[in-house]
């Protein structure tokens, strides 16, 4: 108990020591990162050192201001400054680290002392970290041992009380038995209740009472009918003499198809009747758009013959045709205008018409002639012109005036540096990625022993010494799951009938379960209905296995079929049948 309370009280303060430690290795890879920031600044320091040696003359060089050279060598020593600044800083961080980690060192020792748990007294932090560690499994295991002796005998008590009240419910039934079987050949044949004749007496009894709830559900249904019937043959004879039809006074049948064949008609005249009227209604009011249409037409007709002066329609569309060549006419009229005054010409088309009729048709010829000569050498040296603009303009554009270079190149450097704090972290996953598989392979090669040779003795019991055991085979970075057959062959797991990897999987799981109970309390196992393709003797091996488990831990099977818990109860007296409705 001293212990106990011992490691409760210091497991907080140990989750803080490691809290401290994880704390301590990020300050000294910080203080590592600052001392290499650190050279490469004095490196960069001393560089500025000589580049202003050099830089600072007795005059500011030519063309340049004196107060901006100034600034600009302001600017870097406020930069080293800072990283010198940055660099006493990381300094102070580490050594406060290295005093956390020592008075870290000096508490978990005493605690451990304390404790009485034996260790270096001048030990690294680390290697008390483990000793506290390896003395709080201690104390687990020892705790979880004495949690199974009391879960051991708790379920021992439970089990005699429950044989306790089975003896007792036993004996009261036996006697109630008795009496009601007194004064019947089942109570005259033996003093103890046979219990085959029990049993098939109370399955005769079962299917009888079956029986008899069947015929009752048959002679209620069958009234029903009769009474249905009657009834309906009451309503259709009523319904035809409504409907004046006459009966022959014993075919209801008959009579019935009659009244539903009128009714047909009669619906199929009703459904005629309404798309008549539907129909009438439609013609109607088309009728009235029509009319209405033929009136406004009238109307028209006569105000366009009084305005255009004529007696008849055929005139007004002449007059029509008429007005759209009128139209036409003057719209080239006006486009013909347009193009003469875009000529420049004058600048009124009276004074461009007056123009034109005094020129001299064979100067202009001449000159039109002279002007198409050119056209083709003017338009190439045009293409050439606008090919040495552009060309210029794209090189002045080149040369440009802003910090572009600057920035270019301050987002080469941010992707240089991004580059190397992802290959950075890319190499820390890689590294945490291969050790997790390393701990996995030891850790399946260290348990892996036991497993396959319990699995192996479970696939040879189910199977009846069809197969001799299970082995492994590389496949890659995995491993391939190989049966060994009684015969001398071998089989991969994906190559065995359905039943047999079955029994292999099974197998694995029962030798896994085993594995489990080893370090901890295991939950139960479960399995429903997974023996439908083994046969009756495969079936009995594996219950026989679920009873060894049941030894450990606990087993619940879910089935239908009552001859797998016959053998349930054969194989393993223990078991309890539960029957769910």
């Amino acid at each position: 108990d001293e212990a106990g309370a011992a490691r409760l009280a210091n497991a907080r303060e140990l989750a803080a020591r490691r809290e401290r430690i994880v704390k301590l290795a990020g300050v000294e890879a910080e203080c590592a990162r600052a001392s290499a920031d650190l050279d490469a600044a004095e490196r960069i320091l001393h560089a500025l050192d000589h580049e202003i040696a050099a830089l600072m003359p007795a005059a500011p060089p030519k063309g340049r201001d004196p107060l901006s050279f100034l600034d600009a060598w302001r600017a870097r020593r406020d930069d080293a400054m800072a990283i010198v600044a940055a660099h006493r800083d990381s300094k102070d961080a580490a050594r406060r680290a290295n005093d956390g980690a020592l008075r870290a060192c000096r508490v978990l020792s005493d605690a451990l002392k304390a404790a009485g748990v034996p260790h270096a007294a001048e030990g690294a932090l680390q290697a008390l970290i483990e000793a506290g560690e390896t003395a709080i499994a201690e104390q687990a295991k020892g705790e979880s041992l004495r949690q199974k002796a009391r879960d051991r005998r708790a379920d021992v008590i439970r089990a005699e009380g429950r044989l306790k009240a089975a003896l007792e419910e036993d004996a009261r039934w036996r006697c109630d038995w008795r009496g009601a079987c007194a004064g019947s050949w089942l109570g005259d044949a033996e003093a103890e209740p046979p219990l085959n004749a029990v049993r098939q007496a109370l399955k005769a009894l079962e299917d009888l009472r079956a029986a008899l709830r069947d015929c009752a559900e048959l002679d209620h249904r069958i009234a029903a009918m009769e009474h249905d019937k009657q009834r309906f043959a009451a309503n259709v004879d009523e319904i035809g003499q409504l409907l004046g039809i006459e009966s022959d006074g014993g075919d209801a049948g008959g009579l019935a198809d009659v009244i539903e064949g009128r009714v047909a008609r009669a619906r199929e005249d009703e459904r005629r009747r309404q798309e008549k009227t539907k129909a009438l209604a439609e013609a109607r009011l088309a009728l009235g758009t029509v009319l209405e249409a033929l009136a406004v037409s009238a109307r028209l007709g006569s105000a366009m013959m009084d305005f255009f002066g004529v007696g008849a329609l055929a005139q007004v569309a002449a007059k029509l045709d008429d007005c759209r060549r009128r139209d036409l006419l003057s719209d080239d009229v006006a486009r013909e205008t347009r193009a003469i005054l875009a000529l420049n010409i004058a600048n009124a088309f009276e004074a461009a018409r007056a123009a034109l009729q005094t020129a001299d048709q064979t100067a202009l010829d001449e000159e039109l002639g002279a002007l198409k000569a050119r056209e083709t050498d003017d338009e190439t040296a045009s293409r050439e012109s606008f090919a040495a603009y552009r060309e210029a303009k794209r090189r002045l554009d080149a040369v440009g005036g802003d910090d572009v270079v600057a920035r270019i190149e301050e987002k080469r450097r941010t992707l240089l540096e991004e580059i190397k704090e992802g290959a950075r972290r890319y190499l820390a996953l890689r590294a945490g990625v291969t050790a997790a598989d390393a701990a996995l392979r030891l850790y399946r090669d260290r348990h892996r022993g036991a497993m396959m040779e319990r699995a192996s003795r479970a696939f040879s019991e189910i199977s009846r010494g069809a197969y001799r055991g299970l082995t492994t085979e590389p496949n890659g970075q995995s491993e391939m799951l190989i049966a060994l057959g009684a015969d001398g062959g071998s089989k991969a797991a994906e190559q065995l009938s359905k039943g047999a990897r079955f029994q292999l999987y099974l197998a694995l799981r029962v030798a896994g379960y085993h594995e489990l109970a080893k370090v901890r309390v295991p939950a139960p196992f479960i399995a429903d209905d997974i023996m439908e393709t083994f046969d009756h003797f495969r079936a009995e091996e594996a219950l026989r296995l679920f009873a060894e488990m049941g030894r450990v831990g606990q087993v619940i099977y879910f089935t239908h079929h009552l001859h797998l818990a016959e053998i349930a109860q054969r194989v393993c007296p223990d078991a309890r049948v539960h029957e769910l409705a």
